[in-house]
């Protein structure tokens, strides 16, 4: 049996380098992890060309503009990152018959359910961010019919040097702070990084194609998630309650992003533990690690 040979985009981003990490620690994948420099998701011809030559079995799209904020002050540049080079991508692996993982986000919907959003909830996206992916969802499923289209939680995870890692700026934060507030009326699903990489290789390998939501089981606010962090990192530092308009920000993102696993639990496959699980065994074994080196 040859190995899988698996192309990442984004791969020096916090899912896309824990992608390539779980990867490494098995001998039945090849991984080509890609980047700007080496494939610009904006150019077309640049994804046809690395496409043919290195010819995956799979793609996992991870690259994207996350930063929600930037996406709202400047729309044509969301649009294009996480729209456009969307349909690129699934024009060329449609052409090629490779199947596509995309990765979405938890943030499509509009925030006023009370329970966690499933896979048959329709998407209302509030922000500009929110639209592009929704938008890059909706390119897929209308050029490529082998495609994964996965939504996850509140990602943290990812190398301690790693700017987009929340822990480790939480880290750094406290240092500096004897107190710091944080919204108690902002509510989502933490999810390690690492629990999505194997998760994404299981729904791969299914060969269930279709769109599923990743995340660690449970919810809670952004105050409960930081009150946690500080708690497993063993610093003594208070957390205040507050709401969120102290924060004030371009992107009006919804009250609550708390995704469930609805259809991998269909399928008997929701095996993911709970966030603070995942959290304590992120921090416990491989964050504070980490920084002591």
């Amino acid at each position: 049996m040859t190995n899988l040979k698996i192309l990442i985009t984004g791969s020096n981003g916090l899912l896309g380098s824990d992608l390539c990490l779980y990867l490494s620690h098995s001998s039945n994948y090849d991984v080509i992890p890609t980047t700007r420099n080496s494939m610009d998701i904006t150019d077309f011809n640049r994804i046809c060309e690395v496409l043919d030559h290195s010819k995956p079995d799979v793609v996992i799209h991870t690259a994207a503009e996350t930063n929600v904020d930037l996406c709202e002050q400047d729309p044509n540049h969301a649009f294009l990152v996480n729209t456009l080079s969307t349909k690129y991508l699934a024009i060329a692996c449609a052409k090629l018959n490779i199947p596509l993982v995309f990765i979405s986000t938890c943030g499509l919907f509009d925030g006023k359910k009370d329970s966690s959003y499933n896979e048959y909830d329709s998407p209302n996206p509030l922000t500009i961010y929110a639209k592009s992916k929704y938008e890059g969802e909706k390119t897929i499923l209308s050029i490529w019919s082998h495609h994964f289209i996965i939504r996850v939680g509140w990602l943290f995870g990812g190398n301690v040097n790693h700017k987009k890692n929340f822990i480790a700026n939480r880290w750094s934060e406290s240092k500096n702070k004897t107190e710091i507030i944080s919204a108690n009326d902002k509510f989502g699903s933490p999810t390690y990084s690492m629990d999505v990489a194997k998760k994404i290789i299981d729904i791969v390998e299914s060969g269930i194609y279709g769109t599923y939501h990743v995340a660690n089981k449970g919810k809670c606010s952004r105050y409960d998630y930081v009150l946690k962090i500080y708690e497993l990192l063993g610093e003594d530092i208070k957390v205040k309650p507050v709401d969120s308009s102290n924060f004030p920000r371009y992107a009006p993102v919804p009250d609550s992003e708390t995704i469930e696993n609805y259809n991998l639990k269909l399928m008997g496959k929701d095996d993911l533990r709970t966030w603070d699980e995942a959290l304590d065994d992120y921090i416990s074994n491989r964050f504070l690690k980490d920084i002591t080196k």
